[in-house]
């Protein structure tokens, strides 16, 4: 077995760990993303790979808020416009550091790792363009970003956080997501978002 293979199924483990070690909400909420995304991707019939790249992306999507200041994850109130760059930062942040992790060699896990890479930078791209951080549109978003924006929302809403005073239910998530497919969400995806959830 070479360094590629016994290097794969621990890299986003120690990533994760990391993320928790942060900011542990962040790392509990990046667990459940991971998992939802990839049931999103089974019931679309993805590829084993393309599974695994999903769920890579879902798990450490949120890489980049090791480079945020702590200060500003836990602000317990509107963020001013510098907390709001520093947040804004994340996704290219994060898709860089696994970008990083290609080794010389390249080869197959270097493409998944393009392809999870592609994901975490364009999670929080919206199907309108009105995301960031590049302002993509439509199916310029590549769709393991759409999905794992898409579960990323969902997850974030039914959860407590400290600038707000309490978690929607599923119910309200979903109806949100619905609300808003074909503006903010891809309109194919937000029913298949909407029957993994109600599976759980």
């Amino acid at each position: 077995m070479g360094p590629i293979e016994t290097t794969r199924p621990r890299l986003a483990p120690a990533f994760g760990e990391a993320i928790a070690a942060y900011d542990l909400p962040t790392g509990v909420h990046s667990a459940r993303v991971g998992a939802l995304a990839r049931a999103v991707g089974a019931l679309l019939d993805l590829s084993e790979a393309d599974l695994e790249a999903l769920t890579f992306a879902g798990t450490l999507h949120d890489l980049g808020k090791l480079g945020v200041p702590e200060r500003t994850l836990a602000w317990p109130g509107p963020l001013d416009a510098a907390q709001w760059q520093e947040i804004k930062r994340h996704p290219t942040i994060g898709a860089e550091l696994v970008r990083s992790c290609c080794p010389p060699s390249g080869g197959s896990f270097c493409h998944q790792l393009d392809i999870a890479a592609a994901g975490i930078e364009t999670h929080h791209e919206r199907f309108d363009g009105s995301g960031y951080p590049a302002g993509y549109a439509g199916e310029e978003i590549p769709l393991i970003g759409r999905i794992v924006g898409l579960v990323d929302v969902y997850d974030s809403m039914t959860q407590q956080r400290s600038y707000r005073y309490r978690a929607f239910t599923s119910e309200e998530a979903l109806g949100h997501l619905a609300e808003n497919a074909g503006t903010l969400f891809d309109p194919t995806l937000v029913p298949v978002v909407i029957e993994v959830a109600g599976r759980r």
